[in-house]
């Protein structure tokens, strides 16, 4: 919420329950979420930041198009009394809609190995069809899914390799996921694009 006149952060807190577990969302709410995303590109699209701006830009992105949240997941995101709420804006920094979707489609529909691929297709399309996604964009955004969790992937094994936190910490417990997750997405890139059509 901007500075006080001593140069501190203000924040404000969210009462609410956190998100549901990654992939337990409805297909209404998934459409609601992705709503919610789209509402956040439009309103970042006309932003511009200070030219001496400094981001924590964990994962380099495809494109730097616009200010993008870049951690659009469960684990931040809030149902208030308003409605869902999108917290910890830490990461947030230049990427492109189409890299910030599909990290968020993947996280929020919970698309993960251990799920039937028409399961996560029909989930995938939901959060998408919310977002209101062009025709044109839909195949890019299928072929994208796994390069972005590749790139979660990355960062967990380079974080742990320097022993960088909580990267490191987290590739102990996530790194086989985001690996397998990756694997997943890419093997059935065709499945996406045609649920997605």
């Amino acid at each position: 919420m901007g500075r006080d006149e001593q140069g501190r952060q203000v924040l404000e807190y969210v009462p609410g329950e956190m998100g549901a577990e990654s992939g337990t969302y409805s297909a209404a709410e998934l459409r609601s979420i992705g709503q919610l995303l789209a509402h956040l590109h439009e309103a970042l699209a006309s932003f511009v930041p200070r030219a001496d701006a400094n981001w924590n830009q964990v994962i380099p992105p495809d494109r730097k198009e616009m200010i993008c949240h870049n951690d659009v997941a469960p684990w931040n995101l809030v149902r208030s009394d308003r409605g869902f709420v999108l917290i910890d804006w830490d990461g947030a920094a230049p990427g492109s809609r189409l890299w910030d979707l599909a990290y968020a489609a993947q996280s929020m529909a919970g698309l993960r190995a251990d799920r039937p691929v028409p399961q996560s297709a029909a989930r995938l399309r939901a959060f998408v069809d919310g977002y209101g996604l062009d025709d044109a964009s839909r195949p890019a955004l299928a072929a994208m899914l796994g390069r972005r969790a590749r790139a979660m992937y990355d960062l967990l094994r380079e974080g742990a390799r320097q022993q960088r936190q909580p990267w490191a910490r987290i590739w102990t417990e996530d790194g086989p996921y985001w690996l397998a997750t990756a694997d997943y997405l890419d093997a059935h890139r065709d499945a996406w694009r045609a649920g997605l059509e």
